[in-house]
């Protein structure tokens, strides 16, 4: 079997890191199958797993900033960009193992990696050796108008064209949602009639966006999970499944 890999990414503080833990241990809890993970965030200070591969052991962004006098934001840019050098250790350390899923962690702030040239780079090299998809997360607290529902989900929509990888929307902290994330979820609650209650000069803008990212997510289902009691895990694997083996109705 290749191995695929599942790139996790999203906005800051959406949760990637906490889920990326929880998932490998709920995996190795539920799952005949090998998944193990890798941290690629070259700033952040604790992990809540132990990866198979950590960037921190080649580059740090504090580091960085020493080295070259940066701040906080370009330290970070710096050491992403100069993560790419040691790929070809990550490969070995993903080789080795023959493992079915790995996870790779990326930078909490998502523009360094997702904005920025070296994302896709990565993304493409990993695509030569491994079958390779996101894993977009986004937080469901965080969504309280219908307007912010939407621009979560251009996001990430923005994301898997910049990265050119089929991915997965997945809303975290679902034990804090908010009743609007819920209502415009489970489709209680029309986005249209969300929008009309809003003022602004963007409402048919934001329309449109709605609209453009539903066609684009295609038959990909969005997945509502908790980090902390692993709900939704088992059908997040379902569609890593599902995608990773070109197989199943994704509806």
């Amino acid at each position: 079997m290749r191995t695929c890999v599942a790139i996790v990414h999203g906005h800051a503080g959406s949760g990637k890191t906490t889920f990326t833990g929880s998932f490998k241990r709920w995996a190795d809890s539920n799952l005949d199958v090998s998944v193990e993970v890798v941290n690629l965030d070259p700033a952040v200070l604790h992990i809540p797993y132990r990866p198979i591969f950590d960037i921190r052991d080649y580059v740090t962004a504090k580091e960085v900033m020493e080295r070259y006098n940066l701040g906080p934001n370009g330290g970070i840019m710096k050491a992403v960009e100069e993560s790419e050098r040691y790929l070809d250790r990550l490969f070995e350390a993903i080789d080795e193992g023959g493992y079915d899923y790995v996870l790779i962690d990326t930078p909490g702030i998502m523009e360094v990696f997702v904005g920025r040239e070296i994302g896709r780079r990565i993304v493409d090299r990993l695509a030569e050796r491994y079958a390779v998809i996101g894993l977009h997360i986004m937080d469901s607290s965080a969504v309280t108008k219908a307007s912010e529902y939407i621009y979560f989900k251009s996001l990430y929509v923005l994301s898997g064209l910049r990265l050119g990888i089929p991915s997965v929307p997945i809303w975290s902290k679902a034990d804090r949602a908010t009743e609007v994330f819920a209502r415009i979820f489970e489709g209680r609650w029309d986005l249209r009639e969300g929008l009309s209650q809003e003022p602004g000069l963007y409402t048919e803008a934001a329309e449109k966006l709605s609209e453009i990212s539903l066609e684009l997510q295609g038959a990909v289902r969005e997945v509502l999970i908790d980090s902390v009691s692993m709900r939704g895990f088992d059908t997040v694997y379902d569609v890593l499944h599902e995608l990773f083996c070109t197989c199943g109705d994704l509806t």
